[in-house]
């Protein structure tokens, strides 16, 4: 049985203005014009961005760059870094690019390297 573990990552407002080098306030005002997906927490100005919406964007707006920064504060928090692979693959990122990601960030990932597979069974 090979089920799929969904993880549910979100960022605040300053996690996501580091990672793109710039204020928080910033980035509130990307999620205020709907062009960043998030969500309020009740009863306060808190904000939080899951994962997928912030990947996005960073596709969407030519901001492809900040997924290093990205993906090393997701390292600094002990998060894993699957999650943010596959949304990687599901945008289509090109194959030279993904490659050096997860070169990067020593990262295996089985459906990118079959020889990773192949080892395994040897």
């Amino acid at each position: 049985m090979n089920q799929k573990v969904t993880t549910f990552v979100v960022f605040t407002t300053g996690q996501i203005g580091k990672a793109c080098k710039v204020a928080p306030r910033t980035v509130g005002k990307w999620h205020d014009s709907g062009a960043l997906k998030g969500h309020r927490l009740p009863g306060g100005r808190d904000r939080r961005f899951p994962l997928d919406s912030v990947v996005s964007f960073l596709f969407e707006n030519g901001m492809e760059t900040h997924l290093n920064a990205l993906a090393v504060l997701m390292e600094s928090k002990k998060m894993l870094l699957g999650p943010l692979v596959d949304l990687l693959i599901e945008q289509e990122m090109p194959q030279k690019e993904l490659t050096a990601f997860l070169v990067m960030h020593r990262i295996e990932h089985p459906e990118l390297n079959p020889r990773t597979e192949d080892a395994k069974a040897a």
